[in-house]
């Protein structure tokens, strides 16, 4: 069936601390490594424009519609993760994509650059 907008949202995310961890600053900095945005997003500097999900996915793939990073804090728990939007028929590949990016953050090291521009 068809959505309201025509698109299909996927979101994968995992519990990080809350308002009072010390994950607090670490899942800060992750989001903003990440970035993201939709494929109307302006760009530039300091609007996600050399974000990973901005050149990686909205840059790379033309069915992606949005993909970003979010994340959610209360006082004991909170969430970091990854959320994307497609057209119906891409959303295997959009999940794909999210979950790949959610991998390559675990099991690669963060280039020094990409890290300093987070921080900043």
């Amino acid at each position: 069936s068809k959505t309201v907008d025509g698109f299909t949202r996927v979101a994968l995310a995992f519990e990080v601390g809350g308002w009072h961890s010390s994950d607090l600053v670490p899942t800060c900095v992750l989001q903003t490594l990440l970035g993201g945005g939709n494929s109307f997003s302006a760009g530039g500097p300091g609007k996600g424009m050399y974000s990973r999900l901005y050149r990686e996915v909205l840059n790379r793939y033309h069915w992606a519609e949005s993909a970003e990073a979010f994340t959610s804090f209360h006082s004991e728990s909170g969430l970091l993760g990854i959320s994307g939007s497609s057209t119906p028929d891409k959303s295997r590949d959009c999940t794909r994509v999210i979950a790949d990016h959610a991998h390559k953050l675990a099991t690669t090291l963060v280039a020094d650059e990409e890290l300093e521009r987070a921080r900043n």
